[in-house]
C-alpha cells in the first residue's frame, strides 16, 4: 500500500493561526484502509486535533468521514470546510460535493480568496431544537454548579439530539461569556453537547451572535470553532420553530442598534457568529433552502505523507 497524502488546515479562522485545526487525509479509490476503523481512529489519535478528515474519490466528488481522538463524528462543519479548502487548492474549481454515509450529500463552494487562504461556504443540515421550560428548570442546577451562571442569566434553553441529549443555552446579552469559568466534565455528565450563546446586537446589517461549545464526550472539552453547532444555532435563531427568534426579533427591532434587519424574512438574515474559544474563530450563517449555509475562512498550513499503513 502506498503512503497517504495529508494536509493541515485552520478552518473558520480569523487569521492564519486561529480557527479550528484539521488534518485532511486523501485515500486512493478502493483503498482497504478506508473501511478500517481501527486504523482511522489510530491516525486521528496521532493528530489529536479537533478533527481528522478522510476523503475518498467518488467520481468527481468525494466520500467523507470525520474522526476525533475519541471516536467518529456524526457531523463536522469545520472538517468539511477544511476538506473543501484542500480540494479547491489541489484541483481548482468553485464547487464540490461530499457524500457522508449518514448525513448524505454535503456541498461546498469557493466564495473567494483572502490573503494566504480561501473563503469557503458549506451547506449543513439543521438539527431541530425544541424549547422546553422544564429543561430550563432542570438545567439551572447543572449550570450553577458547572458555570456559576444564575437563572437570571438564562433567556431560554432548547434541547436537541446530537448523538445524545444536547442543549442550546441562550444567555442575556449582558452576561460575560468569554471569561466565564466552565467545568466541561460537569456539563458533560448531563449533555453530549452544550452550546452557550447570546445575541448581542446588530452591526453592518448582521445579527451578532457569540458562543462557546463544550463536547467532552468526543474529547473536546471546549471546541475551537464548531460548524455543527452553528448549524444548530442557524435553526435556533432563524427557523420558524427554532425557539430563539422572539428574543432575536426584539434585538433586531431596537432603533438604537447600528443596522437594519428584517426579521420577518429569515432567509435574508445573516448571523455573524464569533466562537469565544482561546484560538477563536468566526462563521457567517444564513438559512438557505431549509439548511444552514456557513461561510468562513480556511488556511491550508502544511502537508505530508502518512507512512504507517496499519
Amino acid at each position: 500500500m502506498e503512503p497517504l497524502q495529508f494536509y493541515t488546515v485552520n478552518a473558520f479562522a480569523n487569521s492564519p493561526h486561529s480557527g479550528s485545526q484539521a488534518a485532511v487525509v486523501l485515500f486512493p479509490a478502493n483503498d482497504p484502509r478506508w473501511d478500517d476503523e481501527t486504523y482511522l481512529q489510530a491516525v486521528a489519535g496521532d493528530f489529536a486535533w479537533p478533527a481528522t478528515v478522510y476523503l475518498s474519490p467518488l467520481g468527481d466528488d468525494y466520500a467523507i468521514r470525520w474522526f476525533t481522538k475519541a471516536g467518529e463524528l456524526p457531523l463536522c462543519g469545520h472538517g468539511t470546510c477544511a476538506a473543501a479548502a484542500v480540494v479547491f487548492s489541489l484541483r481548482g474549481g468553485d464547487k464540490i460535493n461530499f457524500e457522508h454515509p449518514k448525513q448524505g450529500p454535503l456541498s461546498a463552494s469557493l466564495e473567494g480568496e483572502v490573503e494566504g487562504g480561501l473563503r469557503i461556504g458549506i451547506s449543513l443540515p439543521i438539527t431541530p431544537t425544541t424549547v422546553s421550560p422544564d429543561e430550563r428548570q432542570d438545567l439551572r442546577k447543572d449550570l450553577s454548579s458547572s458555570t456559576g451562571l444564575e437563572a437570571s442569566d438564562v433567556i431560554r434553553v432548547a434541547k436537541y439530539d446530537w448523538g445524545g441529549k444536547s442543549a442550546v443555552v441562550q444567555l442575556d446579552p449582558e452576561t460575560e461569556l468569554a471569561g466565564l469559568h466552565v467545568d466541561p466534565k460537569a456539563l458533560g455528565a448531563h449533555y453530549t453537547v452544550t452550546i452557550l450563546t447570546q445575541a448581542i446586537g446588530v452591526k453592518d446589517g448582521m445579527v451578532q451572535i457569540r458562543s462557546r461549545v463544550f463536547i467532552p464526550s468526543v474529547g473536546l472539552d471546549e471546541d475551537t470553532v464548531t460548524g455543527s453547532a452553528h448549524s444548530v444555532l442557524t435553526g435556533y435563531y432563524l427557523s420558524t420553530d427554532g425557539g430563539g427568534r422572539n428574543a432575536t426579533e426584539a434585538l433586531m427591532r431596537d432603533p438604537n442598534e447600528d443596522g437594519d434587519v428584517d426579521c420577518s424574512k429569515p432567509s435574508t438574515v445573516i448571523l455573524d457568529g464569533q466562537q469565544l474559544s482561546p484560538r477563536g474563530g468566526s462563521i457567517r450563517c444564513s438559512l438557505v433552502n431549509g439548511r444552514a449555509w456557513l461561510v468562513g475562512k480556511a488556511y491550508v498550513t502544511g502537508s505530508g505523507t502518512l507512512s504507517v499503513f496499519q
